[in-house]
């Protein structure tokens, strides 16, 4: 049976773990999805480590998800391709950097790196940090300024001390460079056209405003006696009379070691873009060479370290060959992640493809004072699509249980649950009814673990666990499958599948399986 139209519920963050007092998924109200699971075609995936291109045990996260859901292969990850360059030397002789250091010394000006200073693996890595002071080093560029960026998030929420004075003593070790500016990446990394807080960072790398302290070290102390978590630290200024602030300028070089895309690329644009009228720049900068770790798919010149894997044939190319109509709709804080990531890091919908853009809340601090985000608009706005009879595919994003669950609010997390359940339910009906199916799964774990239950401590980070993956459609009734081996519903550790093989099993439910491109397989 060929179903149409086919829908792919991705719900951003939504582990599997055993149920407990930490468990933000299993303590809430749910009954579709209990309902789903026991009902229809239902296992787990695997959306870490190896399985989706991360080094060993790594946890995933919604870049990497999307991007081998929607490729239907694992996607070797830009961490796993720049960690093997360093092993392999091949990092210290990246034309990029190179480039980087030949400017200072043409044109005797300094050095910034900028980037988030955590061993989260999900925007950076400090061992890349690291290198690049070493390629200072070895090209004798002494000029070396870091602006520090605070995580938080995919770190432990009060962990940034631990991995500042570890930076310091790398410094202090090769006798170059110091720390100028840190903020917390709610400012630097901001991707929600929220120009204000990157106005802050902005103004403290070129100008050194902000709040000015003697060392690193004590910033972040005075923030954590100000009860702030490390995301949250304000832009401040690192200077002393006998180390002053020292600001990016024309003619300087500047690494952005981020190789993540979509919290680097605001920032890039208040250094880059020639035409910004976000906010008063006071004068652009002149003649910067700005390197970036990865492509951050931005339409001005950068020099780019490490560029794109060309993913052949994704899902949606595929579909778009096969002349079918799709639509992809999520709100703002991942809107990127189901269309450029999910499509194979293409920046230009293929033909036959719509977005759907729903604006994330903007009149809230985070999203745990508002755990429903935009999903109830998402969602009426999508059944609206749905009736008009248009698509063939049609892909939504849910980012409640990653986005609350990144507020460590336990109660809030539970909230956000209960709306998608709902919001999947109407979605659930309306498809069912016209003869379409649904996929529903995961792109990484989150709100499944919220705080340790020895410690009390919060825990605001993705996870490694397994996600859920449902089949809900006509003849996919689980009591169809009862002897075929395969363990159904949502058992922690015993995952059936990995997150590339969605897209093999769609096109199986939609008649076409043109595979040939995927490396992953069908489920069902």
């Amino acid at each position: 049976m060929k179903f149409r139209p086919l829908v792919l519920l991705i719900l951003d963050g939504w582990g599997i773990a055993e149920p407990s007092l930490a468990n933000g998924i299993t303590s809430a109200e749910k009954p579709v999805m209990d309902r789903l699971e026991k009902e229809y075609f239902s296992t787990t995936l695997q959306a870490s480590g190896e399985a989706v291109g991360l080094d060993w045990g790594e946890m995933g996260n919604s870049e990497v998800g999307h991007m081998n859901i929607g490729s239907g292969r694992i996607v070797y990850q830009d961490i796993v391709r720049i960690n093997n360059a360093i092993r392999n030397g091949s990092f210290f002789r990246n034309e990029a950097f190179l480039g980087a250091m030949e400017n200072v010394k043409k044109n005797k000006s300094n050095l910034h790196i900028l980037g988030l200073v955590s061993s989260g693996k999900v925007h950076s890595y400090n061992e890349h940090l690291y290198a690049l002071i070493d390629i200072a080093k070895q090209n004798g560029v002494e000029n070396v300024y870091i602006h520090a960026i605070l995580d938080g998030r995919d770190a432990p929420p009060r962990s940034a001390l631990g991995y500042i004075d570890e930076l310091e003593n790398k410094l202090s070790r090769l006798g170059i460079g110091k720390i100028v500016t840190i903020a917390g990446r709610w400012y630097t990394m901001d991707r929600d056209e929220r120009w204000e807080r990157i106005q802050l960072a902005y103004d403290a790398m070129v100008a050194g405003d902000g709040s000015k302290y003697e060392s690193a070290h004590e910033a972040i102390e005075d923030a954590y006696n100000k009860e702030l978590f490390d995301d949250r630290i304000p832009p401040v200024v690192i200077e002393s009379s006998k180390s002053p602030f020292v600001g990016v300028r024309d003619n300087d070089s500047v690494i952005f070691f981020n190789y993540r895309q979509d919290r680097a690329r605001q920032i890039t644009r208040s250094f880059m873009e020639d035409d910004f009228s976000k906010f008063d720049r006071k004068g652009a900068l002149k003649n910067l060479y700005f390197v970036t770790m990865t492509d951050y798919g931005l339409l001005f010149p950068l020099h780019v370290a490490f560029t794109p894997q060309k993913i052949e044939h994704p899902l949606a190319h595929v579909l778009a060959d096969k002349r079918l109509v799709q639509l992809h709709a999520a709100e703002t804080e991942k809107f990127a992640h189901v269309t450029y990531f999910f499509d194979g890091s293409v920046g230009n919908p293929f033909k036959g493809e719509e977005y759907l853009l729903v604006h994330s809340r903007r009149d809230v601090a985070d999203y745990d004072e508002v755990p429903e985000m935009s999903a109830h608009d998402l969602t009426e706005r999508v059944l609206k699509k749905i009736a008009t009879n248009k698509y063939d595919f049609i892909l939504v994003n849910y980012a409640n249980p990653d986005m609350v669950g990144h507020t460590g609010n336990f109660e809030a997390i539970k909230k956000a649950i209960n709306v998608v359940d709902v919001c999947v339910g109407k979605v659930v009906e309306l498809v069912l009814s016209i003869g379409g199916a649904i996929v529903i799964t995961a792109d990484h774990g989150n709100a499944e673990h919220c705080r340790d239950l020895q410690t009390g401590r919060i825990d605001k980070e993705h996870t490694a666990n397994a996600v859920p993956f449902v089949v809900v459609a006509k003849g996919y009734e689980q009591k169809n499958f009862n002897t075929s081996g395969i363990q159904m519903g949502f058992v922690p550790g015993v995952p059936f599948g990995v997150l590339s093989d969605v897209a093999p099993t769609i096109l199986k439910l939609m008649k076409l399986e043109d595979t040939r491109h995927m490396t992953g397989r069908s489920l069902i």
